[in-house]
């Protein structure tokens, strides 16, 4: 078994991106090792999300050697899917967490959480982004004004148990695990607060070291964060993906993802003439979301709003006691944030 691990597992729409290619990847403390720009890391991680490794022994003694190469370093993971997927309702969260027990002998583990109801609105966003086009309260399993569970996806839409979003429970599951040493939570809209407080506590509270380098570099850089679809962008957005090729979503689709890209490709190829070329490179980035984002947006920015006020108010109660319960035993200031 390999001594420790320091694992982010997200969760989704929480920054994840930024961490990894800014913050864990720019770390230059050498006794760290951030594994995910490591080669072959990515099937190891299938490995851990699906796979029995207790059932395997050959399987879980070359996992256990790939990160015993690195024995020597505090290994660095950040990976939502090691939290599983909200998509499937966490469904194979116990199987990775089992997989993890035989791999790591101690782990501390950083959680960011987002308020529920801007998690969904921007999840939701997301699958307008992979082509999927059903409707919010679809989405949310909305019926008759009450939550209905997780129903297993089909190729046409994706849906949330909305209430498997509970961070408090997932604080518990962590920690009740004997080799889990440290959960550091931390709330999304902190970074949007101060980015220099976030980077910094989770330096010292999940790294256990002070990283000022790097925290003070990006603490002074002006990010400018792509904006989401706008609210025109997201009726445009389910309108079109219903006939947009996809290799993941059914139905009755045959408008091309790159709807120029193969002619000029084929012309370039034909000819050989830089013109062509340089259209081709152009076509292979004119899709549905570059258009939206690129241009639509610009139109008239409008943040969209998928439910009414009311709407909104009863999903977070839902996870009012939650939310103070989990304050209350971590002290993240929530209530500043409107989390109950």
């Amino acid at each position: 078994m390999v001594d420790k691990a320091f694992i982010h597992v997200g969760f989704m729409k929480t920054a994840s991106t930024y961490l990894q290619k800014n913050f864990f990847a720019s770390i230059s403390d050498n006794n760290f090792k951030y594994i995910n720009n490591v080669d072959g890391f990515r099937e190891i991680l299938n490995h851990i999300r699906y796979e029995n490794l207790q059932a395997d022994k050959d399987l879980l003694k070359s996992v256990i050697d790939f990160f015993d190469k690195y024995k020597n370093y505090k290994i660095i993971i950040s990976s939502e899917a090691l939290v599983g997927s909200p998509y499937y309702n966490y469904l194979n969260r116990d199987n990775i967490w089992n997989n993890l027990k035989l791999i790591f002998c101690d782990i501390s583990i950083l959680m960011i959480v987002r308020k529920q109801i801007s998690y969904f609105d921007s999840l939701y966003t997301q699958t307008l982004h992979e082509g999927f086009h059903q409707s919010y309260k679809s989405f949310l399993n909305i019926h008759h004004g009450l939550f209905d569970k997780h129903k297993p996806l089909s190729r046409n839409a994706i849906n949330l148990n909305v209430k498997s979003q509970n961070y408090n429970e997932f604080y518990n599951f962590f920690s009740s695990k004997s080799f889990v040493s440290n959960v550091k939570v931390l709330p999304y809209e902190l970074l949007i607060d101060s980015k220099k407080t976030f980077l910094k506590t989770i330096a010292k509270d999940f790294l256990k070291s002070n990283c000022d380098d790097i925290v003070n570099k990006l603490s002074n850089e002006d990010d400018k964060p792509n904006k989401s679809y706008s609210q025109l962008s997201v009726n445009i957005a389910k309108i079109f993906n219903r006939f947009m090729v996809s290799n993941h979503i059914g139905g009755i689709r045959f408008i091309p993802q790159k709807p120029f890209f193969k002619t000029f490709d084929k012309i370039y190829k034909k000819s050989n003439i830089k013109l062509f070329k340089y259209l081709r490179g152009i076509s292979a980035r004119l899709t549905l979301r570059y258009f939206l984002q690129g241009f639509v947006n610009k139109l008239n920015y409008k943040k969209p709003r998928y439910m009414s006020n009311e709407s909104y108010n009863k999903l977070m109660s839902i996870f009012y006691e939650s939310n103070k319960e989990l304050d209350e035993k971590l002290n993240l200031n929530l209530s500043r944030y409107n989390y109950y």
